[in-house]
């Protein structure tokens, strides 16, 4: 709306927006190395952080959701009593619902260690628009990352390793 770009910078753990009128800005700090974004159909803005910030105050692992006012809430942190491993992309369709990736990239570690994951699989996930409920869309692709829903939200593409998965949305 306010003809600007928002876009992550990870390793700053910011989100910052760049406009032709007020040049680069941060739009939020501590966002937990930010790797998606995406406006849901209420304007607010939803975003994928995978990691804790880096003075472990922001909660990572996690779909949080900035309101207007700037207001962080946490949508989707953990899936049956385990934390999620770091959700990567996502995005969401018109109805308000947010599909996103959660591969087990943010577990491994720069210095060689690796978290261990706290799910069965590396998921990809749905969240209600109607009461923000977490369910599986699929556990069977290997590294899920990008995400593109087509054919009239039938079929969702999601990218593995190179490769391209599909899933039918029709169930």
């Amino acid at each position: 709306k306010d003809r600007s770009l928002l876009f992550c910078e990870p390793r700053a753990h910011r989100i910052s927006r760049w406009s032709e009128r007020d040049g680069l800005t941060s739009f939020r700090e501590n966002a937990n190395s930010p790797t998606g974004l995406t406006w849901d159909p209420q304007g607010r803005l939803v975003a994928c952080e995978p990691r804790t910030s880096r003075d472990g105050d922001a909660p990572g692992r996690r779909i949080s959701r900035t309101s207007r006012d700037g207001k962080v809430e946490t949508l989707a942190s953990h899936y049956n009593g385990g934390r999620l491993s770091g959700p990567n992309d996502l995005i969401c369709l018109a109805n308000g619902d947010v599909i996103f990736t959660d591969p087990d990239g943010a577990l491994h570690h720069g210095d060689g260690s690796v978290t261990p994951q706290e799910t069965p699989f590396n998921g990809v996930y749905r969240i209600s628009g109607i009461d923000d409920s977490l369910s599986v869309v699929t556990g069977e692709i290997k590294s899920p990352n990008g995400l593109v829903m087509r054919d009239g939200l039938k079929e969702l593409l999601v990218a593995d390793r190179g490769a391209v998965r599909s899933v039918d949305m029709r169930t």
